[in-house]
């Protein structure tokens, strides 16, 4: 008799909280507000493109969301390329305030940074937090997968699109997937592009 290998489907279940600032706005919630953000998961800065969110890029934390956030802000300060508010706007990547040869700190002059700055302000970040302590062995490498996960999904819904994300790659190589992923987006009236509620990791 041949035996049968049983999958078992770890389930992970979260929701969207956002959209977030990346910064303080008056009025606006901003990712430092949330106590959803203190704990380990994934997050997306999007931008708010006719009647949807378009992710920019996916990220992960295995502690907390917003420090992650944090240390992603400062290297729009000189260290990665930050795309000229107008053309982040429209759903356009790469059109950079400056060249990726001009990536150092030295470089955030004074023509500069009220473009990095007004960037910033236009991302919109959508968190979803996830208990990596109710997992055996659940950690770095899991979430690593779920993450990977997203920017599959979002390279597929682009597939016919003008790329907007900007993940050169996943940060797993993903040969099975055995968790099943639910995250909710609790606000009917919002909608982040190519993103599935359910998917497997």
């Amino acid at each position: 008799m041949l035996s049968e290998e049983v999958l078992v489907m770890q389930q992970i279940s979260s929701e969207w909280y956002g959209p977030l600032r990346l910064v303080p706005v008056p009025t606006k919630i901003w990712v430092a507000e949330n106590p959803q953000a203190l704990r380990a998961g994934v997050y997306l800065w999007t931008a708010r493109i006719g009647d949807e969110y378009r992710v920019h890029y996916v990220g992960m934390s295995t502690n907390s969301i917003t420090v992650r956030t944090m240390e992603h802000l400062s290297y729009s300060f000189g260290i990665n390329p930050v795309d000229k508010p107008e053309s982040f706007r429209q759903g356009i990547k790469g059109d950079f305030l400056f060249s990726r040869s001009e990536q150092v700190w030295e470089h955030v002059r004074e023509d500069v940074l009220p473009g990095i700055i007004e960037y910033i302000k236009e991302v919109r970040l959508f968190i979803a937090p996830i208990d990596v302590s109710k997992f055996m062995d659940f950690g770095d490498q899991e979430l690593k997968r779920i993450e990977s996960a997203i920017i599959d999904m979002v390279r597929n819904y682009e597939a016919d699109k003008t790329p907007f994300l900007t993940n050169h790659r996943r940060s797993k190589v993903v040969t099975h997937r055995d968790i099943q992923v639910k995250i909710s987006l609790p606000n009917i009236d919002l909608q982040i592009a190519g993103i599935s509620s359910v998917f497997d990791a």
